[in-house]
């Protein structure tokens, strides 16, 4: 399973209920559940019936995205091929600022507007084959003006856009696509949004499993030690190729869960000018 980092706008397991493991509130309308029927990873997954079951999110500007990077990525078993049955709607008072995971007669698409008119961003444009009864991952990528779709970590479509991406302005869904009712049936699962872009290549979208030491030396000669997921290793891999070309923070932050004392959280903050060379040693199994 994905771990929050950074980067994580919001993160959705369904194992432990509707919980997202970044503190957004999300609200299960209609009796929508998690089920043990079908899962990706853990012991469950979300199911919608189709009819009238959805979750939603109030208003967040963190979910405005602009002209910046981001990246949703999911799993998915869905399990009819009913048109515009969507994953993720972002609501605005006429055309959506975002629509993703559509379903249409060419399979599954995005759409995304920056001005409440038309779909100037973003038509149409495929992510993939439409695929039921099967566990099938779907990304949306942008980084700087280069979007990025992906089925099952395969590149599907590219296109450029410098248009900044609408505001929101009321709820965002997932699995419903109002004002119409139509809404997604089967099951999601590890649904997640972040604010880099995660993935510009063909890559493997099943999380790693493992732990590893980051070594990094910093420029005045002292070393910092961190035991990382394999998954946290990659994200700041990520960040430190990004930073590299002058994109993204000027810092990576790792939150320590140990030693907390009388302290709520304790983050360590390491400024990419710093930092001199890293080495990452995974361990044997």
């Amino acid at each position: 399973m994905y771990e929050v980092d950074q980067y994580t706008v919001s993160l959705l397991h369904f194992d432990d209920g509707i919980k997202d493991e970044t503190g957004r509130v999300w609200t299960a309308q209609n009796g929508a559940v998690i089920s043990n029927i079908q899962t990706k990873f853990g012991d469950s997954s979300l199911y919608l019936n189709g009819t009238d079951q959805y979750l939603t999110t109030p208003n967040s500007a963190d979910l405005d995205f602009g002209n910046g990077d981001f990246t949703i990525d999911w799993w998915e078993f869905r399990e009819t091929d009913s048109l515009y049955n969507p994953v993720l709607i972002r609501t605005n008072s006429k055309i959506h600022s975002y629509q993703v995971g559509v379903c249409n007669e060419s399979g599954i698409v995005v759409n995304i507007s920056s001005n409440g008119i038309d779909w100037d961003i973003a038509k149409t444009i495929p992510m993939g084959k439409i695929i039921l009864n099967a566990w099938t991952h779907y990304a949306l990528v942008r980084q700087g003006n280069t979007f990025y779709t992906f089925q099952n970590g395969s590149l599907v479509s590219s296109w450029t856009s410098s248009l900044s991406i609408m505001k929101g302005a009321d709820t965002t869904s997932l699995g419903h696509y109002s004002p119409y009712n139509y809404t997604y049936k089967g099951y999601i699962d590890e649904f997640r949004i972040s604010n880099i872009a995660r993935w510009t290549s063909d890559f493997d979208p099943n999380p790693k499993v493992g732990k590893a030491l980051l070594i990094v030396t910093m420029s005045d000669e002292i070393q910092k030690e961190y035991e990382l997921s394999t998954d946290e290793i990659n994200s700041f891999i990520t960040w430190y190729n990004n930073r590299s070309t002058g994109v993204g923070l000027p810092h990576y932050t790792f939150n320590k869960d140990f030693n907390l004392g009388p302290f709520q959280s304790r983050k360590d903050y390491l400024v990419f000018d710093k930092i001199q060379n890293f080495e990452v040693m995974e361990y044997t199994k």
